[in-house]
């Protein structure tokens, strides 16, 4: 399944709460390492923004894991949702957003997996560490043992290559 059944309302391209809603029940699904990085991320680095359909403006600004614990909660009418993350592109770190149905898809969050980690791996680095999946960050993002040596491999690509790019600076 490329992309996530969404409901239309009356011929508009909006992310509707059911829409962003059956996105993350598919992520949990299909793409599981990269819901839990989701759903364990600050709302400084993943977060849902509810904005009115006529103006655009932000009213409300949530978690990803606000907005799952806040569903049934949150507004439906006249408003949207669009979701960003932060993640490391080819110029840096640059928000993803997705504001539109099309943009919820399976092979969207095939590319957001390596960026996020990549993500991780560099903030890390800023500070002065390496990112490493010890058993500590393996709990705090719940990810599942099946998923563990394809996460760890992401994470040594990523680490290596910020090595020698940092190898490269000081020749």
């Amino acid at each position: 399944m490329d992309s996530v059944q969404t409901q239309a309302h009356k011929g508009e391209n909006y992310i509707l709460k059911t829409n962003l809603w059956k996105f993350f029940k598919s992520l949990r699904v299909q793409a599981n390492p990269l819901y839990c990085l989701l759903v364990a991320s600050p709302v400084d680095t993943a977060f849902v923004d509810i904005v009115g359909r006529g103006d655009g403006v932000r009213t409300r600004r949530l978690s990803v894991a606000q907005f799952v614990a806040s569903l049934t909660k949150l507004p439906s009418k006249q408003v949207a949702y669009r979701i960003n993350i932060k993640v490391w592109g080819e110029d840096g770190e640059v928000l993803w957003s997705a504001s539109r149905r099309e943009h919820l898809s399976m092979d969207v969050a095939a590319e957001l997996l390596p960026a996020m980690i990549m993500h991780l791996c560099r903030s890390a680095a800023s500070e002065g560490h390496t990112f490493v999946l010890t058993p500590e960050v393996i709990n705090h993002y719940h990810f599942r043992r099946r998923y563990i040596e394809e996460l760890a491999l992401l994470v040594l690509n990523c680490n290596a290559r910020i090595a020698s790019e940092n190898l490269n600076q000081l020749k």
